[in-house]
């Protein structure tokens, strides 16, 4: 907060898996007037911080588009791409959808 006004802010959730939990970073942004500022970098070095104090919690992880400004950021503090995981999406619209045999 700066004056009162919201200048950042992180949203997640903890997942339960059969060896521990993962904490999806759902969101992390800050106002573009104070983004280059280290605050991102702050408010990220603090949720790890405490997600480290729930022994349960083993691992954080989080989507992003690929070579972006938001994958260098978490790249230059110690995230990495998974070799294990993709993202598979389905368009839900009838425009969006596949048609059948169609290339």
């Amino acid at each position: 907060m700066e004056g009162g006004d919201v200048v950042a802010m992180a949203t997640g959730q903890v997942e339960g898996w059969l060896r521990g939990s993962l904490f999806l970073i759902q969101e992390l942004c800050v106002v573009p007037r104070r983004q280059e500022a280290g605050i991102g970098g702050q408010l990220l070095e603090h949720l790890l911080s405490e997600l480290q104090k729930n022994d349960d919690v083993r691992e954080a992880y989080l989507l992003t588009d690929a070579a972006s400004a938001a994958e260098s950021f978490y790249v230059a503090r110690g995230f990495h791409r998974s070799e294990r995981k993709i993202v598979l999406t389905l368009g839900l619209k009838r425009s969006e959808l596949r048609r059948e045999g169609a290339d």
